[in-house]
């Protein structure tokens, strides 16, 4: 089933039994897949912008992880920049586009789902980096996610 937005423009919209959010055109896997491509985007920006001890393997499987996963998300979505960071829009049934973080914020299911991500990238991290890189990384990714649940 497909919603005409304009003229140029249709949405093919996410059966209702399979939206995390009712008036919200995306499925929770969705949602969860967007906000794992923004902390990785966010994560690798971040950490390209230092001189010394750049994390290199990690930055490359951020890159790696972030193609692959915004393939793997079906709803129409996209990306904008606020601050100094990124986030993610997903649109209501009526087309208004919704940032990510909101859509985050009003869900009672997303805090774990958040948590099971945050951990799978600090495990990464781990995996990836030694020494006074994973400690700065691990610290970059906090700062990062600590300031997108504040919504600096």
């Amino acid at each position: 089933m497909k919603r005409r937005i304009s003229d140029k423009e249709t949405i093919k919209l996410i059966p209702k039994n399979k939206r995390l959010i009712e008036g919200i055109n995306a499925t929770g896997d969705d949602i969860m897949g967007l906000y794992y491509v923004v902390m990785l985007y966010n994560l690798s920006m971040a950490l390209e912008k230092k001189i010394f001890k750049k994390p290199t393997k990690l930055i490359k499987w951020c890159h790696n992880e972030h193609q692959k996963t915004i393939k793997s998300i079906k709803s129409p979505h996209s990306q904008f920049v606020w601050s100094n960071m990124n986030d993610g829009i997903f649109y209501t049934l009526d087309g208004v586009q919704v940032t990510l973080r909101h859509i985050l914020r009003s869900s009672n299911h997303s805090k774990p789902t958040i948590d099971a991500t945050n951990n799978f990238i600090f495990s990464a991290i781990e995996r990836l980096e030694e020494g006074g890189t994973m400690e700065d990384s691990w610290e970059t990714f906090n700062q990062i996610q600590d300031k997108y649940i504040r919504m600096e």
